[in-house]
């Protein structure tokens, strides 16, 4: 079974591409917790009332890249490129949110780019110990069951507070704080060796999936009135753990389900499931993701035009199909980034 294809988790990466580019354009474009144009727009409203049912794609993400890393043992050929690339979108990405009078420093964020350098680098030292996997699960299973606010008072520098724990109690937009999310990244790639090796269904394993299938259907829809704008971090990274798990738990489910040799090869026989395989949203997923938010940004500086209702319902409505061009025809024309 080649794992750079899974279709089943490229279905799933497409899914959640879709709700994370709604929260992007509230996001660059209005900075609210609300969209002000629900009422005027009409395309919008129909993608965010959708996505609102799929708010943990963001982790889903991550745990995907993770896992996939996981399943191919890889590392990234050239460490400092990955790095840097990483840190200059981070950079990038600021430049529409930074008041320029005020103090630059203080207005970098902690964000998921800097996040994921730090996870590999510790995923990659972890793996030295291999002994360890199964603890390591646990152990990230266990404090990823603990939400981000009981860690808020265990830091009180701003910069360490800002990566290691968000500042959510201060009025500030804590992304992904490493305690205790850096354990989502680790859970993903343990697990993807365990995963990888069970490629056929058990009976075994209704015991389990059965009753965490119908706990996520008892969470699912629980957090439809999460804010898409700036307090969509602190609120969703400090859900109920059993809200958190219950949503995510489909996530892993279908994950699961994607190694399975049987379903794999039937869904190969599938020329719709093929060309979603063969996207570049599919197959050079980090490099679409960061140009779609160059497109953001860009639009960022033009949001007289932008966010008017049909103009903004465009943006919706073409900022994937657009992304999807860009990056196949820059794929077509031989650049090729070792790290994405």
């Amino acid at each position: 079974m080649k794992t750079n294809q899974l279709h089943l988790i490229n279905l799933l990466k497409l899914i959640s591409i879709f709700a994370i580019i709604t929260l992007h354009l509230n996001e660059f474009l209005f900075y609210l917790d609300s969209n002000p144009l629900n009422d005027a727009s009409f395309i919008y409203p129909v993608i965010a009332n959708i996505s609102r049912y799929i708010p943990f794609s963001g982790h889903t993400i991550i745990f995907i890249i993770f896992f996939t890393w996981g399943l191919k043992k890889k590392r990234v050929k050239s460490p400092l490129v990955f790095v840097g690339i990483l840190c200059l979108v981070h950079a990038l990405l600021n430049l529409p949110f930074i008041q320029w009078s005020e103090n630059i420093f203080e207005q970098f964020e902690w964000d998921i780019y800097p996040f994921i350098i730090i996870s590999y680098f510790v995923v990659v030292l972890l793996d030295r110990i291999k002994r360890l996997s199964l603890s390591i699960i646990l152990f990230s299973i266990f404090f990823l069951s603990i939400p981000t606010h009981y860690f808020q008072d265990s830091f009180n520098l701003f910069i360490l507070k800002n990566i290691f724990v968000g500042n959510c109690k201060e009025g500030f937009a804590g992304a992904w704080p490493l305690i205790p999310w850096i354990f989502l990244p680790i859970l993903a790639y343990f697990c993807a060796p365990v995963i990888k090796e069970q490629k056929s269904f058990k009976k075994v394993e209704i015991l389990f999936w059965l009753p965490a299938l119908i706990l996520g259907y008892t969470q699912f829809g629980l957090v439809y009135d999460t804010p898409i704008g700036p307090e969509f971090y602190c609120y969703m990274l400090n859900v109920p753990p059993v809200t958190m798990w219950g949503n995510f738990i489909f996530t892993l489910f279908i994950i699961r389900l994607s190694v399975l040799d049987s379903l794999q090869h039937y869904l190969n026989k599938s020329s719709t499931v093929k060309f979603v395989s063969n996207l570049s949203w599919s197959k050079h997923f980090g490099f679409c993701y960061i140009t779609h938010l160059f497109i953001l940004i860009t639009l960022s500086f033009f949001k007289d035009i932008a966010q008017t209702p049909i103009v903004f319902d465009l943006i919706a409505l073409l900022i994937f199909p657009i992304t999807e061009i860009i990056v196949s025809y820059i794929k077509k024309d031989g650049y090729n980034n070792p790290s994405f």
